[in-house]
């Protein structure tokens, strides 16, 4: 992902500085940079760190003698918003709304099973485990703008491998989705394979369509899959479980 935001960053956003030759280039070169991408902060934090980095390996090769990112502004970041439970009116659709099978199985997964997004793709039929109620999380699905959807072996932490135990509802959402999919991966293209990025945002789309179709107008706009995985881990916590081991 490191290089992932480098070639972004070389390809889309330093024109500017370009064809300046490495030594010639000034802290005002940079700064101008910096501006052009100053209304989207987390951007150009990203600028700054690909050049600053480009300028150090030129020191360290005895190219240039000066960084010229020293010394440049930046704007700030606002903090994050805390991270968030679901809102009642998202709790209620979850609940009531008319699912199709493949978004309530994946929405329930995410909030009933505190899956991520990518541990919840990278599922196969093999990770079920109907006869002990186990789901074993050993992969995770990785996929950007830059990088081709592909399983990878290990989650996001040696601590993501687990076996999640299935409570009433997700044994049964799963016993019916399975019997009807054909596809090895629960979760997929139509023509079978794995999901990419833009694939998963039209089916995340998907879902919140038909969790709006509950109501009357559109008013779940800002849910996400990590929002229901913070669901799992509220319920949880006010179930009595160790705050250290809902992380």
């Amino acid at each position: 992902k490191t290089k992932d935001m480098y070639v972004n960053v070389i390809e889309n956003h330093i024109d500017s500085i370009a064809d300046i030759p490495i030594g010639m280039v000034t802290s005002d070169d940079i700064q101008s940079c910096l501006n052009e991408c100053w209304d989207t902060a987390n951007q150009c934090q990203k600028v700054y760190m690909t050049l600053k980095q480009i300028f150090n390996v030129a020191i360290m090769n005895r190219i240039i003698t000066f960084n010229p990112c020293l010394g440049c502004e930046l704007p700030k970041i606002q903090k994050s918003k805390k991270a968030r439970d679901l809102f009642d009116n998202e709790r209620q659709a979850l609940y009531n709304a008319n699912l199709s099978p493949k978004v309530k199985t994946y929405l329930y997964l995410c909030a009933f099973c505190g899956l991520r997004k990518g541990e919840a793709l990278a599922l196969t039929v093999d990770d079920i485990d109907f006869e002990k109620r186990l789901i074993h999380i050993t992969k995770t699905r990785e996929a950007s703008k830059n990088i081709k959807a592909r399983i990878k072996p290990m989650p996001k932490t040696d601590a993501g491998i687990r076996e999640v135990v299935m409570i009433d509802v997700i044994f049964e959402q799963l016993q019916e989705y399975i019997k009807d999919i054909d596809t090895y991966y629960l979760f997929t293209m139509k023509d079978g394979n794995i999901m990419t990025e833009s694939s998963y945002k039209k089916f995340w789309r998907k879902c919140k369509d038909e969790l709006n179709s509950y109501f009357d107008d559109e008013s779940i706009t800002t849910l996400s899959a990590h929002i229901l995985r913070h669901e799992f881990s509220t319920n949880l916590f006010y179930s009595g479980v160790n705050e250290l081991k809902t992380q």
